[in-house]
């Protein structure tokens, strides 16, 4: 249980390590998946309650964890709990408010938008992998763009950085052609 838990705390501490940590517990998932399915546990209600008191940055990372550990194949992307259904569950938030975004956008909904925007790098994997075995991940993603694309246009994120739109962000091809991060 304590070594459980340290692996909980090593995603919310260690972030640029999530996608390692969530392969080592895939591997791990073979041999003892009683201890994975432990870890899983508390990143969930980990999760549930940095919602519950507004700990944006801890939800982020630790729904970034279900999306990979989905996507390495130790978390359910289907079904009841699996990450489609965490996801859907943001999505309907974010879907909801966004008739009268221009008006008022409720907090809730705006952290719901960051999570799912910061999510979906991480989960593609996962959902895509979901569409080939009968799942609704690609019909997911289609919904996702088709709202993200409505509030780029009419809505400006808390969360932006540097003075770019941080959804659905046009900053990284303006990067290349600067000869900045991927550009030569």
């Amino acid at each position: 249980d304590e070594i459980a838990t340290l692996f909980q705390k090593c995603f919310t501490q260690l972030s640029v390590q999530i996608p390692i940590i969530s392969s080592l517990l895939f591997l791990l998932y073979e041999k003892e998946p009683e201890f994975v399915n432990i870890v899983i546990q508390k990143v969930q209600s980990a999760y549930l309650t940095s919602l519950s008191t507004d700990q944006v940055l801890t939800s982020k990372l630790l729904l970034r964890t279900i999306a990979c550990l989905a996507s390495a194949g130790a978390f359910a992307t289907d079904g009841p709990g699996g990450l489609l259904e965490v996801l859907e569950t943001l999505f309907v938030i974010v879907n909801s408010s966004s008739n009268d975004f221009q008006q008022h956008f409720p907090e809730e909904a705006i952290v719901a938008s960051y999570l799912l925007a910061a999510t979906i790098p991480w989960a593609l994997e996962a959902l895509l992998r979901s569409n080939e075995v009968g799942g609704a991940g690609k019909d997911f993603l289609q919904r996702l763009h088709e709202l993200l694309v409505r509030l780029k246009g009419a809505w400006k994120s808390p969360f932006n950085l540097l003075n770019r739109q941080s959804i659905l962000s046009k900053a990284l091809p303006d990067l290349r052609a600067e000869g900045g991060a991927h550009g030569g």
